[in-house]
């Protein structure tokens, strides 16, 4: 697990979130989802999105420490 923490880390830390919005109905369903998640950009190109298990079954809502903003859910 240290090993796969360590690629985490170097993967995100110190990044920048570029642009967030809702996944189009187009890309919901290439990912075999219902639902559209919320995708976050980052500053390398790559994009950070919840799923409801780590198989990818569905998407995920959003949990954060944000004050007013406690949950980010998934668009139906």
């Amino acid at each position: 697990m240290d090993n796969f923490l360590k690629r985490v880390k170097q993967a995100l830390q110190g990044r920048f979130i570029q642009h967030v919005r809702y996944a189009t109905p187009e890309e919901a369903a290439s990912l075999g989802f219902s639902y559209k998640p919320l995708l976050i950009l980052l500053d390398d190109g790559n994009w950070l999105f919840a799923s409801a298990d780590d198989e990818g079954n569905e998407a995920g809502a959003l949990f954060t420490s944000i004050e007013g903003l406690e949950t980010i859910g998934v668009m139906r």
